[in-house]
């Protein structure tokens, strides 16, 4: 027959559920895994309970009138940083086996139900993959005892539409970029507001070109800019002289007669007249500066009325 069991935490009311009085204490705390985490503890006489030998003990022998007292325990406890959008937010006490359901838990309201933890590879964990005994841990995610949350709050999603009506309400202002890989191949032509963020490129890219999202982009010494920093940074924080560099993580080859047997990599670039054209990636970065501000001039002397949203490479925006 079940029982209702009132439990406490450090001497305050936590939770009150039913269960049979023979049930372990293992068991329970998978049925509680949302309120009690691998930090807290049962207590038994004001014994603490070892985790690992909590299936030898049930309810009815630690029970005190319906009450089931826990208590933090702190002992081989680690302390790691918690970043929101790139600023400390809190340091969070565990082990590297927790779930980071429970992290999320535990930082209840200060981040939104919105908010994703990030991998090392600023990969975003969908909440579904928090959940289950295959959920990530601390262990899968953190960096150096850090780790990285992104939360696209209202205030951002304003601050992107405001983006984006700043990009479509200064069309004038557009300016002609080239974008290339790190071996200066040419990837294609793009046409934008030198305020825009690079998020948005991005998000225009993926739609017109195939793999896209392999791409990385560069700042101008060549490192590489994370997801989150998309959102900061300006096609003119880094670009230089209408150039845009990128690099892409997956195109690794194995030997050399791979790459002689490879296919040569045409892309298909859409010019202002509507007219499908083919761009050869090994075209040098010399000529392509030359070639891209006759274009330029060009665009204006024949359709100045229709300079703005003109993508000369990919897309129209």
């Amino acid at each position: 027959m079940n029982k209702v069991y009132s439990f406490y935490l450090n001497g305050k009311p936590l939770n009150a559920k039913k269960f049979k009085p023979t049930e372990t204490l293992d068991n329970v705390r998978k049925s509680l895994k949302n309120k009690i985490d691998s930090t807290i503890i049962f207590v038994n006489n004001e014994m603490p309970i070892d985790i690992n030998d909590e299936s030898e003990f049930s309810l009815q022998e630690i029970e005190d009138n319906g009450k089931v007292y826990l208590k933090n325990d702190t002992s081989n406890l680690q302390s790691f940083k918690i970043y929101l959008n790139q600023q400390l937010l809190t340091e969070y006490m565990g082990k590297e086996d927790d779930k980071i359901i429970n992290v999320r838990n535990k930082l209840g309201n200060t981040i939104s139900s919105g908010a994703h933890f990030l991998m090392n590879n600023d990969t975003i964990i969908e909440k579904e993959d928090e959940e289950g005994e295959n959920g990530f841990t601390i262990s899968d995610i953190q960096k150096e005892n850090i780790i990285y949350i992104i939360d696209k709050t209202k205030q951002q999603e304003k601050e992107e539409k405001r983006n984006n009506e700043n990009i479509k309400n200064n069309n004038d202002s557009k300016k002609n970029y080239t974008l290339f890989d790190e071996n200066n191949k040419k990837i294609c032509n793009i046409n934008f507001s030198p305020e825009t963020p690079i998020y948005l490129i991005r998000k225009e890219l993926e739609k017109s070109i195939e793999n896209f999202q392999n791409l990385v982009f560069l700042l101008k010494d060549k490192k590489e800019i994370s997801k989150e920093e998309e959102f900061k940074l300006k096609i003119q924080d880094i670009s230089e002289d209408g150039i845009l560099f990128l690099k892409n993580n997956l195109l690794k080859q194995s030997n050399s007669d791979e790459e002689k047997t490879q296919e040569p990599n045409i892309l298909m670039e859409r010019t202002n007249d509507g007219v499908v054209e083919e761009i050869n990636p090994d075209e040098n970065l010399e000529e392509v500066n030359k070639q891209r501000e006759t274009n330029e001039k060009e665009i204006e002397d024949q359709n100045p009325k229709n300079r703005s949203g003109i993508c000369t490479g990919c897309f129209i925006f």
